[in-house]
């Protein structure tokens, strides 16, 4: 072994940036590997030479050659992607994460490879030859590599090893007749529930990167149509197994692979932030363009790259690539000749933390609990309707209560290039006495926005009849010169002082929100129907969100402070250097939490979850579910299946009691706020949580029981972190419930779950794994009332092998089971 061939001298080569050096030492200690090294059909077969590889014990080669040879190629690829942009790059940053479609270590130059070539095009590389679906949900990587690189595109490649990884085609064949139709020996129902656990993989990873990373647009792909071989180990062996002939079987791999390809278009019709790029029929239709089963030669990936890198540059013709991608708007709001706007509604989420690139989660509150940032929302979504109606294209900067930056709101208008930008507010005073109506444009702003700002304001002041407060100026972050295109009039405008009460009484009701919406229309239309000239000045770099914000900064004191409201307790915002008032102090604005009464919830329900029908609405509904699924009885009747009450007589220790709960609701109400003090306001839909955990069609489990928040939220330094799960991840707790109510069927005894959600801040505190999949929704704790967890680990065990949904880790400790549904196998 020379010092030229050896893996210490590849990583020298790739410090020094010596990359063609690099490529051809890892072509030197690379060899083609033996097939049955492979362990997923859409792996690479290639791996390490023995002889580079320092001895680790039995399975070397099939355990850490082949995955070395993955490493290292990445290492390569991502070593040229920072060479590539670290001085002057202009071109669209992308990051990558798939199988063998997109990492062929050395062999073949897969579609990665290809576009990597474009010199407008540098793509950060996560992929690796055997990679599953449910890997990349569980990992996640590709957050922090967006997040690392700025990356305005995401691919993805995944679906095949999942399909037909350790037998999975042999799952979906029936034995072959000769009058069957290549439809006719498929089994409908097992190629169904194979596809659908696909298609949920795709939607985790399409919901993390559209919640995260929401100006990002994904692209994926299906598979082109492979020629099964006789000897193949993925297609022919499995084909041959059900006697179906090669010629026959490739008929249903067709089938199968159009299956997926419609799925797959199912969803970009779904998100408009994911592309489906159509790659069947670009290999060819020759065997002689395949290099084995299921991989092209380097040329047909060529070919099968074209469609990628067409639909690549076509998005990127309508993206600023220096600032990146904003978040969703139409693309035919880029297109379209017609006069466009964006209505930003203020502020959005909900703390901790609070306040997320410059954007805080909400400022002004009514005396009655009444939230700026719901009343925002509610008017923006109807000023765009009345804007609709007269031929506008309206876009909204959130559709939903979530925190967008503020540079991510101004790109929304920057990205289609908006002929108005109106960011709508409302005011609040230190002395709670304040009215009137503001307008805010830049120090430097353009005539067409000081003119914009003119016509809101008068439409505003003659529609409610509140002083005029006037015109003024500051360089706010959503209206700021350089965030803008240049053709671009951009305000703020403070509607109202809603920290008062009686303007709080009117904003709460329907009309008189929409005679705000209205006033807002009407002045951006008057505006719009006239010329005006634009005017450039140079901006400076202050970043407030709004007025509350400015007049707490001229007496430099925190929102909070300003505001009156901290006389409460402050918890101080880790991360954002606010303060938000403590949700269990008594005071009357606790951070946004308190809420209307039921007489304001039952003439207004259009207000939503930040404005309910009670001050603990969450409470109420997660009160009424546990006293209408547990019995007061002591326990099931002889005919019940489910487990009411199955602890109440037991003690259980850390975990909240919800049976007990049952036993007494008046007494328990009290135990439920604090157990979930802080989390009323955070637009949980019980309801929706109820109908969803029923129809899992569980036969010893409640919905309320896959809400216990964990031992460590009740008391001691991690206390109140933990929150409920989002919405986008119920779906992931499906197998892992039924998995359990499995269990607990053939335990024949009650099961208590001890932890089911964390969120990322609790797990953190707790010292969690960094991968738990506790944060996805799809892990649980549990114990049983009888026997030993050795016994529980047994059981688990047989019901994770009677189903291949079911497959996932069980971990064993001294009094609990830990069961989750990954995918794939592991014990610990």
């Amino acid at each position: 072994m020379t010092e030229r061939s050896s893996i210490g001298a590849f990583e020298t080569a790739l410090a020094n940036e010596e990359f063609e050096t690099a490529e051809d030492i890892l072509r030197e200690i690379t060899e083609t590997a033996p097939a049955d090294s492979q362990k997923q059909p859409f792996s690479a077969s290639v791996h390490i030479k023995e002889n580079y590889i320092e001895p680790a014990g039995e399975g070397l080669e099939s355990d850490i050659a082949v995955p070395l040879a993955n490493d290292l190629s990445r290492k390569l690829r991502n070593a040229r992607y920072w060479f590539k942009t670290r001085f002057g790059f202009s071109g669209i940053k992308i990051v990558s994460e798939g199988d063998s479609w997109f990492q062929y270590p050395v062999l073949l130059d897969d579609i990665i490879d290809d576009l990597s070539g474009d010199r407008d095009k540098a793509v950060y590389s996560l992929g690796a030859a055997g990679d599953l679906l449910a890997d990349m949900v569980m990992q996640r990587q590709y957050l922090a590599a967006l997040s690392e690189t700025g990356a305005h595109v995401f691919l993805i490649s995944g679906g095949g090893n999942d399909v037909l990884g350790e037998g999975a085609l042999k799952r979906v064949l029936k034995r072959y007749e000769p009058d069957a139709s290549p439809e006719d020996l498929i089994d409908t129902e097992a190629a169904d529930a194979v596809l659908m656990e696909v298609v949920g993989h795709y939607r985790s990873i399409l919901d993390d990167v559209t919640r995260h990373h929401p100006g990002v647009q994904t692209f994926g792909h299906a598979y082109d149509l492979p020629f099964p071989r006789r000897d193949g180990k993925w297609l022919g062996i499995p084909l041959d197994a059900f006697d179906i002939p090669l010629e026959t079987g490739r008929d249903v791999i067709k089938i199968l692979v159009d299956r997926f390809a419609s799925a797959l278009q199912q969803l970009a019709a779904e998100y408009t932030r994911f592309t489906f790029v159509d790659v069947r029929g670009t290999v060819g239709n020759n065997h002689r363009n395949w290099y084995d089963e299921l991989h092209p030669k380097s040329t047909g990936f060529a070919r099968a790259a074209l469609p990628f890198r067409e639909a690549i540059d076509s998005y990127a013709t309508g993206i600023d690539l220096e600032a990146g991608t904003a978040f969703d708007v139409s693309r035919s709001a880029l297109e379209s000749g017609t006069k466009k706007i964006v209505l930003d509604p203020g502020h959005g989420g909900a703390p901790p933390p609070s306040v997320f690139k410059g954007s805080s989660w909400n400022n002004a509150i009514g005396p009655n609990g009444t939230l700026e940032k719901t009343l925002s929302f509610d008017v923006c979504k109807r000023a765009a309707e009345f804007l609709r109606t007269r031929g506008y294209q309206v876009e909204l900067t959130r559709t939903e209560d979530v925190n967008v930056g503020l540079k991510d709101r101004a790109l929304v208008a920057k990205q289609i290039r908006a002929d108005a930008f109106v960011s709508v507010h409302f005011n609040a005073s230190n002395q709670h006495t304040a009215q009137g109506t503001e307008t805010w444009i830049a120090v430097n702003a353009s005539s067409v926005s000081h003119s914009l700002a003119q016509s809101v304001q008068a439409a505003m002041v003659a529609a409610l009849g509140h002083r005029d407060r006037g015109l003024k100026r500051r360089n706010l972050g959503v209206i700021r010169r350089d965030r803008h295109a240049p053709n671009t009039a951009a305000v703020l405008h403070e509607v109202s002082f809603m920290d008062r009460a009686d303007e709080e009484a009117k904003l709460r009701t329907m009309s008189y929100r929409e005679k705000i919406a209205r006033a807002i229309a009407d002045g951006v239309d008057a505006f719009l129907s006239d010329e005006f000239e634009t005017s450039f000045f140079e901006t400076d770099e202050f970043e407030i969100g709004d007025a509350i914000e400015d007049s707490a900064d001229r007496r430099s004191l925190t929102v909070p402070a300003h505001l009156g409201y901290a006389e409460a307790p402050v918890l101080p915002d880790r991360q954002g250097g606010h303060e938000i008032p403590d949700p269990a102090a008594g005071s009357r604005h606790r951070g946004g939490h308190l809420l209307a009464d039921a007489d304001t919830y039952a003439a207004d329900p259009d207000l939503g979850g930040s404005i309910s029908r009670s001050s603990r609405p969450f409470i109420d509904d997660l009160l009424r579910g546990i006293v209408s699924r547990v019995s007061t009885d002591g326990g099931p009747g002889p005919d019940t299946a489910d487990d009411r009450n199955e602890f109440s007589d037991v003690p259980i220790g850390d975990p909240f009691d919800f049976d007990a709960i049952g036993r007494d609701p008046t007494a328990g109400r009290p135990s439920l706020e604090l157990e979930f003090s802080g989390l009323e306001s955070g637009g949980f839909d019980y309801a929706a949580f109820e109908a969803f955990i029923d129809d899992l069609n569980l036969r010893y489990f409640q919905p309320h029981e896959f809400l216990v928040m964990g031992g460590s939220n009740q008391s001691g330094p991690c206390a109140g972190k933990n929150r409920l799960p989002p919405k986008s991840l119920w779906p992931r707790l499906t197998n892992s419930a039924q998995m359990l109510d499995e269990i607990r069927h053939r335990l024949g005894a009650p099961v208590r779950i001890l932890s089911c959600y964390r969120s990322p801040q609790y797990n953190v505190c707790i010292d969690g794994a960094s991968g738990s999949l506790h944060k996805q929704f799809n892990a649980i704790d549990w114990r049983c009332s009888a026997g030993t967890s050795s016994t529980w680990r047994g059981v688990a065990r047989e019901v994770r092998d009677s189903h291949s949904r079911f497959r996932g880790g069980i971990g064993l400790y001294s009094s609990f089971v830990h069961i989750d549904t990954r995918g794939y196998n592991a014990n610990w």
